[in-house]
Formats: C-alpha cells, structure tokens, sequence
C-alpha cells in the first residue's frame, strides 16, 4: 500500500510504502508527526478522503496545542446523527414498498404489489447534489472549503498516473528492499511528470505530459559507429535533428539542445569481443 501526500497543486511531499493489510484509519496520526517533523509547524490545512480519519484523530487535531485544521467528508454511518440522510438512502429499493404473499396464500398473478413512497422519494430529490462535509476551519468561506475538498483530485490523478503512464505496477520483486526502490524510481518520475504538467499548462496549454512526450519520443542519442584501417572505432554519439512540431514543442517550452557530442576512438569494438 502507497500512501501520497501532495499540494494543492499536485506537487508530492512525501509518500510511505506500507503492508497491504494496513487500514487507511491507522495511518493518519503518524504522518501528521512525520509532516511537522520534517517541515515544521504550519497552518497547513489537511483535506481527506472520509475513510482515512477516525474520530479519535479528529479529536487529537482539534485539541493539539497548534490545532490543526482538517476537512473531511462525512462517513455514511455518521449522517442520520447529524440528521442529513440515511446510510442507505437513496438506494431504489428504498423507494418502493413492495408487497409479497403470505406462507399461506395461494401464488396467484396479482397476489404481488408496490407503491411508491413518496416521502422518500421527497428526501432524496431534496438531497441530490449535496455532500456533507466537517471542518474545524469555522471561519472560512463555505465556498471556499469546497474548493478545498475538490482537490482531493489531484491525489486521484497521481495514483492513475502512477498506475498508468507510470506504469507502477506489477512488480514482480520479492524483497522488501527492492519493492521499495522500485517504487521509490516510479516516485522520482511522478515528480518529473508534475514538474512537466505544469510547463505545459503555461507555456503550451492543452497538452498532456503524455502528448509531449510521446512528441518528442523519436529523438534519441545513438552512436555511429565507423570502423577505421587500423582495426579502431569511431563512435559518433548524434540525435537525430527536431522536425518542426517538436522544434515547436522545445520552443514553448523554452528547452535548447545541447551541442552534438564530439566524436571519439575506441581501440577495438567491444560488441565483436
């Protein structure tokens, strides 16, 4: 199991590897210690999923001496206290009564029945597109706390890029020690690829850093490699000159090419012996 903190922004801070049996509730205290260790204390505001914090934590961030500030989705379970819904609601079958026949009765074609319940049916129109959340951040703007709350998808979006572009997994280790350099390389070009979302966002909107990438995935360094008279190699380290979307792409991107490396000699050709 991965866990990921990032900014706003989707840049990471900081990321755990842990056994997969480990429950999200457990995780919480301990990188709240980590975070303020490693980058002191702040007004820093945590947004969470509504499974990772339990109301103990919540408690703890509340009462610490620098109370930390939180914003969290309200678990189901939680919502008839606070009398917005039922843990269930919304479902269908809970807008419908449904009448069976007894033990006793004949099976008969209008021996079954429903109705609607219409009070139900109210409850639910009444809460569509609202989701509840909790803060201790009272003075803030509603608005803005939901602008908060939303950016839990870059989180989201880390994970698929890991997944995905990133191709984090399978891993096909073994050991504790390489599962985790294997994830800590997949970590390293996570940060590349945000570094290299935001480029684009500003000097060449509308691009993926996917797009770019495979864009720019021809040009290559290669050696040439000419044999010479006297049994020695010249190896010509080239990349292959930009055409003109990539020449483009470098340009919004304000990147120039290093110079054509020089030539050099080899005594003899490796690859031969």
């Amino acid at each position: 199991m991965i866990a990921l903190i990032v900014t706003p922004e989707g840049f990471p801070l900081a990321y755990e590897v842990m056994p997969s049996n480990t429950s999200d509730k457990t995780t919480l205290a301990d990188f709240l210690k980590k975070i303020e260790v490693q980058y002191g204390k702040s007004q820093r505001v945590w947004v969470m999923d509504r499974g990772i914090p339990t109301e103990a934590t919540l408690a703890l961030m509340r009462q610490s001496e620098t109370p930390v500030h939180y914003l969290v989705g309200t678990p189901r379970g939680r919502l008839t206290k606070l009398g917005a819904a039922k843990k269930e609601a919304g479902k269908t079958y809970a807008l419908v009564n449904i009448a069976l026949p007894k033990d006793n009765d004949a099976l008969q074609a209008n021996g079954f029945g429903f109705s609607l319940r219409k009070d139900k049916l109210r409850q639910v129109r009444r809460r569509e597109g609202r989701y509840l959340l909790r803060s201790n951040l009272t003075q803030s703007d509603p608005a803005a706390l939901w602008e908060y709350y939303i950016q839990l998808t870059e989180i989201e979006q880390a994970f698929k890029e890991l997944k995905g572009d990133l191709a984090i997994r399978p891993i096909y280790h073994q050991s504790d020690e390489r599962i985790e350099a294997h994830i800590f390389v997949a970590f390293l070009a996570y940060c590349l690829q945000v570094t290299l979302k935001y480029r684009l966002k500003s000097l060449a909107p509308g691009l993926t850093p996917r797009a770019a990438l495979e864009k720019l995935a021809p040009m290559q360094m290669v050696d040439v490699r000419l044999p010479t008279t006297d049994g020695r190699v010249l190896i010509l380290p080239r990349y292959p000159q930009p055409d003109a979307d990539q020449q483009l792409l470098l340009s919004q991107l304000k990147l120039t090419l290093p110079d054509q490396p020089p030539p050099r000699i080899q005594s003899h050709d490796a690859r031969a012996a």
